[in-house]
């Protein structure tokens, strides 16, 4: 039998080859012999050029289709969830969100969070739930527990230095969380001036306040790396072509913030001859949907080692012709250091249809070849003008955050001071209320509560009022919200169907205080019973999407009737949608479009 010791010897072989197996020849020369600050900023030259998976340009569900059941798909047969016990075998975007495991709030900067936005090496799939709760506090150990799902929590920090309210993964992940924040400051150590959080300061070294160095630190060296993370990190690196060195190396952070700086770190996997490291051969990049006569541009890293003569791009495969490149060739003097250089491709399609191309790169004098395969589609839109309300439209008025009370329109009144982080109507005080008066009479209302508490007997109450004018409201409530409707829960709960009498121009919603506040979001109000925003509506096969100012549909067998609506219940357009068909809307703001009885709040 094996004793302790070699057995344990024999294991961290096992692991250290695991590991190394997979890093790319050369990825990591440009480290070698340095430490502290001084590999931390190497560090930033290797990794923070990337292909961008695009977070803008791909809806939330092509993320989980395409990205994370790569990237987070358990063997056991669903997504690799760090926020909740969930286990969940399809990606839907009303459960489950893109997390920024570093809250991109931190480096927002004139409303830009920038490259970083995109980062896969940040971007987790999490429980709704958990992720809204997680908003953008910071991670601490939490002593009083103000919010937990059983798998992670929400509370007052008790790790010594800070005193706020802090977020504390499972011990599980704490190290995956840990290694993804060393990996954030460094491959984005040029956002230090954007960053603006608890955990961090205005500087590239040390980057971490003590307090939280020495918190993440000891969440590394507990929670070492896993074989999950392994395999995202190379799952990571096929898709956007740059790795995690954490991961990669785990005893990395030691030699920039914790008990072996001063030494010089050592890579693995040296290169020894002239080696392309990126981008890999057969590297696909997709650049999704764009509009004809538009265009987009993807920018692909190249990075090289030892390399003499020129990097050569040329055309094995562009039928179309609608893809094309900056330069046709990049001395090896660019390519060789260690930040490498980047090439621009660029898509501008004049015709609708689905487009691929193959760019060859390659080095005559090293034998060197690599292929690139790319793919993307054009979409005809329609540019859709404002048209004159319908006398029957079927929407009188809605309210949907992100507002401040400050900017509600002219027919509405409230005396709350006071909103939510996303922009809902905070109700925290005993009357507390929200009045709104409109022209003509609608048949129906209905609007979304975040209770916060049970309702019901000695606890909390919504009510709701109507009458002809705001002075003649009755003084009976015609609906109160009781344990029959919503109990406690952290997610919104629509309410049914509110009838309202023929002749209704008001309607007052006032909140009766005894425990904790409440939230409310899309107040609609509507001529027919059916209409409802239906942004929880997980089981409708119809979906509305809104992105770079077009409006896209799926689920739609044959073509449908869209009607979009403006703040005020105006039809701002109508006409017809196929499904994944693409209508340019130049209009900026909140709208509600509707396909049937499916109705959606678009954001542009």
């Amino acid at each position: 039998m094996l004793n302790k010791s070699l057995a344990g010897l024999i294991l961290f072989l096992c692991i250290s080859l695991s590991l190394f197996a997979q890093i790319p020849v050369g990825y990591y020369d440009g480290a070698d012999g340095k430490s502290a600050a001084e590999l931390k900023t190497a560090l930033y030259g290797i990794t923070h050029n990337y292909i961008s998976a695009d977070y803008d340009g791909f809806s939330a569900t092509y993320w989980g289709n395409t990205y994370y059941t790569k990237t987070d798909w358990n063997t056991g047969g669903y997504f690799w969830d760090m926020y909740s016990n969930e286990q969940r075998d399809t990606y839907n975007s009303s459960l489950m969100s893109r997390e920024h495991c570093m809250p991109r709030s931190w480096w927002l900067a004139e409303g830009d969070y920038g490259v970083a936005n995109s980062d896969l090496q940040n971007l987790y799939p999490s429980d709704y739930t958990a992720n809204s709760k997680k908003s953008n506090y910071p991670l601490g150990e939490v002593g009083t527990i103000s919010w937990t799902n059983n798998a992670v929590k929400l509370g007052t920090n008790t790790f010594p230095g800070y005193s706020g309210t802090v977020f504390e993964p499972a011990d599980e992940y704490k190290g995956d969380f840990a290694r993804t924040y060393f990996y954030m400051v460094t491959s984005h150590e040029d956002y230090s001036d954007r960053w603006s959080s608890p955990m961090l300061d205005n500087n590239t070294y040390p980057v971490f306040n003590s307090w939280a160095i020495d918190m993440l630190l000891s969440w590394a060296r507990q929670d070492t790396v896993s074989q999950k993370e392994i395999d995202r990190n190379n799952a990571v690196f096929a898709i956007q072509q740059n790795r995690n060195p954490f991961i990669d190396y785990p005893d990395l952070f030691e030699y920039i913030w914790g008990n072996k700086i001063g030494e010089s770190f050592s890579s693995t996997n040296k290169a020894s001859s002239a080696t392309l490291i990126t981008p890999v051969d057969g590297q696909s990049i997709d650049f999704g949907v764009i509009n004809t006569n538009s265009q987009k541009v993807r920018t692909i890293p190249l990075k090289t080692v030892l390399l003499s003569g020129n990097l050569v791009f040329d055309w094995e495969e562009n039928q179309s012709g609608y893809f094309s490149i900056a330069k046709n060739s990049v001395e090896a003097a660019k390519v060789n250091q260690v930040a490498g250089d980047t090439l621009n491709i660029t898509y501008a399609p004049l015709a609708a249809g689905s487009h691929t191309a193959n760019l060859r790169i390659t080095n005559t004098e090293s034998g060197i070849s690599s292929l690139i395969q790319l793919s993307a589609t054009a979409s005809t839109v329609v540019t859709v003008d404002p048209v004159t309300p319908d006398e029957d439209t079927e929407v009188i008025f809605f309210y949907t955050g992100p507002w401040d009370t400050d900017s509600l329109p002219d027919n509405f009144a409230t005396n709350i001071s006071s909103v939510y982080s996303n922009g809902d109507l905070k109700f925290s005080a005993n009357g507390n209320y929200l009045t709104v008066t409109f022209d003509k009479s609608p048949g129906y209302m209905r609007f979304a509560i975040y209770p916060r508490n049970a309702w019901g007997t000695n606890k909390n109450h919504l009510y709701v009022y109507e009458g002809t004018t705001l002075s003649s409201l009755g003084t009976s409530a015609i609906a109160d919200f009781d344990n029959s409707f919503v109990t406690t829960g952290d997610s919104y709960n629509n309410t049914p169907a509110i009838a309202l009498q023929e002749d209704t121009r008001a309607i007052k919603i006032q909140y009766a205080k005894v425990a904790q506040n409440a939230g409310i979001n899309n107040l609609f109000v509507t001529v027919r019973e059916s209409s409802s925003i239906n942004e929880e509506n997980s089981g409708s096969k119809v979906k509305i999407y809104s992105s770079n100012n077009c409006i896209t549909a799926s689920g739609i067998a044959d073509p449908q009737n869209i009607v979009v609506y403006n703040l005020w219940g105006q039809v701002a357009y109508k006409g017809l949608i196929e499904n994944d068909s693409r209508i340019f809307f130049p209009s900026k703001g909140i709208f509600v479009a509707k396909i049937g009885n499916y109705i959606q709040k678009l954001v542009f």
